[in-house]
Formats: structure tokens, C-alpha cells, sequence
């Protein structure tokens, strides 16, 4: 069999194509074992130009299980914008596992399970059935709570490097037949990595998104070392925040509806700065295991949020055993005055490292609700101020100007992909047609 043949003609041509392109392989004639599994791999991120090619009657084998009335629906729409929430969920669905439709179920993991014993000697079993386990994914993810939903967005999706903008995402099992639309992300260099989430067509009634990151597990992962300055400055997060400020008024007039606020990790302490600045661009906030602001940051949010008149949701999570969210001075939500509304949870988890995240697995971790009386007592870092003092003495004297001088000698003496990545990406029509192309604020 072959295989490059067989996956081109039932996912289309032109989106192979696409796929190539954004995997950087030029030639069909030189692939190697490891392209194969890069190329079944992107297949599982859906596209707005995928969708829209669909809407514009091509019908590759893997969307052909369509029935005539949902093709005649999907002759009444010009773009993907236009489509109901249950033709696009069965459209997303065929596209994302096109070896795995409803007329031929066990062809892909039959077939895959022969190739892999005849060809992939050069990848490991679990990159393979990390293929199998990312065709499956969107499905597991639509089927999470809220609490699982918005964690598993903001650590694990914002972690991938080949979720673009335009990828579809699934909304939570409360948003049935929703999903959502990667409309742009943000690259400081500076420890600040988000993404835009809005509704993938104009049918589905659910929140647009804002994800931080929060740093990398891994070394490897795209600008660690800037994620490791702003959480080791003493004031934590401010260089984080500050460079995503230059953009802040593009992405105000891109985007006329406010987004709630999503983060892990540091990712929650500079949206908690954002919050602080931009209170009225934030319906609600939901942070995950993520240390304090600095005083100064938690008074500023205190005096400018009494002078709306819109309620403000914060939902703060932390982690038993969990030193990291007790760092910084305060968290918002101390002593929050009315419009706000705090609802804090004690996640218990038995991993070794209760920092890490849970994967969207609710038997993973028990969560409790925090009684009324006692947030403001935990969200008071300052009474376990050991931790920060700490965290500011090591970072001051000892690691921020070791990491300082490993980001500037790594970015000038090797090819870190830094450089290639900072701005901010967004959707912008292509002249003339329904497509869209991707662009690039640079500020």
C-alpha cells in the first residue's frame, strides 16, 4: 500500500497539500516513517480552509457518508460561518478521524496496526498509539465539565506547537455541538503566550476565550527561559503583562467582545495584572494553580472595580500540597468588593508534583468548593510569606541573572525559533474570497 496516496485521496488533495505546507515537507518522494506519523497527526486539527472547501462542494471519500438532506444544507451556505452547530459537529468529526467514519470504523486502527509492523521501525510504540490517542482526543474533550474544559485548554492545547490559528477546538459537553476557533495568538518574547478563542460559527452561543500559558514544563518548549524570568522578577509577572501591553489596543478593535480570562500557572498572574488594568474586558476569570500579583496589582483592581456596575466572576483553583499559588503578595479576590463574585476550589490529587495538571481527568482529583468565610484568609499570601521571600532572594541573586544571560546568548548564537514567532497572529480575509489568510501585528 501507499500510504501517502491512500491518505491524499480520502482527505482531499488540497488539504494534503495544506498539511504538507505546514509541516514543511516539500516532497511526497522523500518521506521517511516519522513524516507519516507528523501527517496523521495534523489530520486530527481541523481548519477553517478544511471546512470551507467542504462548503464549497468538494466531497473527498472521508465526508461522502452525508446524507441529501445535509447536502442540500450545506449548498445553502457560502461559508463555514453560516453552518448549524450539528452539521458542522458531523463535518468536524468526518474531517478530524477520516479513516474511522461510520462506514468503515476499523479500517484505521486495522491498517495502522499491519503498516506499523512492516514500516515504522524508526518511530516508538507510544508515538504510535499517540496517534491513536490524538484522533480520540476531540471526542474526550467534548465530553468535560467546565472545570476540566477550561484546564485542559489552558494546559494542554495552548502547550501544543502545531495549534494554529484557524484549528477548531470542542466547546464543553454543556455547549453540545459547539466548538471553538483559534482567531489569534500572541507571542511576546517576553513570558507572555496566549491564545483567542471565539465561536466557530455564528449559530453557537458560547463565550469567547482568552488562554495564557503558563511555563513549560519543558525546556524545550518555545521561550521557557522568559516564562522563567517573569516568575522569578520581584514583582512576579510584570514583564509578562507589560509586553503583551503594545498590543493591547490591535486587540481591543479586532475583537468588540470581551473575553474571559483563562490561566495556568503564571499564565493566571499576568491575566491577573490585564484584569487589574482592563477589569471591563474580563466578564469572568478562571485561574489555575496560579501564584499572586503584587500588592500594588490587587489594590488597583480593588478601587476601579467598585466603579462598574458589571459583575465580575473570579474562579480560583488551587492544588493541595501546591506551594506555587502562595507566592506573590495577594491574589484577586482578597477582600474583593461588590461586583465580585469569588469562588475558590481545593483541587486534592495524589500526583507526586500537585502543580502539574490533571489532563481533564475528573477521577484524577477530588475537588471541594472553599467555604465563604475562609477565602479571604487563602488568598492572603502574605501569611505565607516564606514563600515569596524566598522565591524573590533566589530569583534576585541567583537565577534571574543566570536565565537573563542564557536567553541573550541563546537567541543570538543559536536558531531559536523565537524570533519567527513573536506578534500577534490573526485571521484576515483573503481579497475576494471566502478563505482566510493569516497575519502578523508586530508592535
Amino acid at each position: 500500500m501507499n500510504w501517502f496516496t491512500y491518505i491524499a485521496k480520502q482527505i482531499g488533495k488540497h488539504r494534503f497539500e495544506r498539511i504538507l505546507v505546514h509541516l514543511k515537507i516539500k516532497s511526497t518522494a522523500n518521506l521517511k516513517e516519522k513524516d507519516l506519523a507528523k501527517i496523521l497527526l495534523s489530520i486530527a486539527n481541523v481548519r477553517r480552509d478544511d471546512v470551507q472547501e467542504i462548503v464549497m462542494g468538494s466531497r473527498p471519500p472521508c465526508v461522502k457518508l452525508l446524507t441529501s438532506e445535509e447536502d442540500r444544507e450545506l449548498k445553502t451556505c457560502k461559508v463555514v460561518e453560516e453552518l448549524e452547530p450539528r452539521l458542522f459537529a458531523k463535518l468536524f468529526r468526518l474531517l478530524s478521524r477520516p479513516f474511522s467514519t461510520e462506514g468503515n470504523k476499523e479500517v484505521l486502527e486495522a491498517e495502522l496496526e499491519e503498516f506499523w509492523r512492516k514500516n515504522l521501525k524508526e518511530i516508538t510504540p507510544e508515538t504510535y498509539w499517540g496517534i491513536k490517542e490524538q484522533f480520540e482526543l476531540n471526542d474526550d474533550t467534548a465530553k468535560l465539565g467546565l472545570y476540566q474544559y477550561y484546564e485542559r485548554l489552558v494546559c494542554y492545547y495552548a502547550e501544543q506547537d502545531d495549534l494554529e490559528v484557524g484549528c477548531y477546538v470542542p466547546a464543553s459537553f454543556e455547549y453540545p455541538d459547539c466548538f471553538y476557533r483559534v482567531a489569534g495568538i500572541l507571542v511576546t518574547g517576553e513570558g507572555q503566550l496566549g491564545l483567542f478563542l471565539v465561536a466557530a460559527t455564528m449559530h453557537m452561543k458560547i463565550p469567547p476565550l482568552r488562554i495564557t500559558r503558563g511555563s513549560p514544563i519543558t525546556p524545550l518548549k518555545l521561550d521557557y527561559l522568559s516564562h522563567a524570568i517573569t516568575d522569578m522578577e520581584p514583582e512576579i509577572g510584570r514583564r509578562g503583562y507589560e509586553s503583551g501591553v503594545p498590543y493591547q489596543a490591535f486587540i481591543n478593535n479586532l475583537f468588540e467582545t470581551p473575553f474571559m480570562e483563562i490561566g495556568f500557572s503564571i499564565g493566571g498572574t499576568i491575566a491577573q495584572w490585564r484584569i487589574s488594568h482592563e477589569s471591563k474586558r474580563a466578564p469572568s476569570a478562571w485561574f489555575f494553580k496560579s501564584p499572586g500579583v503584587p500588592k500594588f496589582v490587587w489594590e488597583k483592581f480593588n478601587k476601579e472595580i467598585v466603579k462598574q456596575s458589571d459583575p465580575l466572576d473570579l474562579h480560583i483553583f488551587r492544588a493541595k500540597r501546591d506551594f506555587v499559588p502562595y507566592v506573590g503578595e495577594y491574589c484577586l479576590g482578597f477582600q474583593a468588593p461588590s461586583p465580585v463574585k469569588v469562588h475558590l476550589y481545593l483541587i486534592h490529587t495524589s500526583r507526586l508534583n500537585p502543580h502539574l495538571y490533571n489532563m481533564g481527568d475528573p477521577k484524577k482529583a477530588k475537588i471541594e468548593k472553599v467555604d465563604e468565610k475562609e477565602i479571604n484568609r487563602l488568598l492572603n499570601n502574605e501569611e505565607h510569606s516564606f514563600f515569596e521571600k524566598g522565591r524573590k532572594g533566589v530569583g534576585k541573586h541567583l537565577l534571574l541573572p543566570i536565565l537573563e544571560k542564557a536567553r541573550d546568548v541563546l537567541r543570538v548564537y543559536t536558531k531559536y525559533p523565537i524570533a519567527k514567532k513573536i506578534g500577534f497572529w490573526f485571521e484576515k480575509p483573503k481579497k475576494g474570497s471566502p478563505f482566510q489568510s493569516v497575519s502578523r501585528y508586530r508592535a
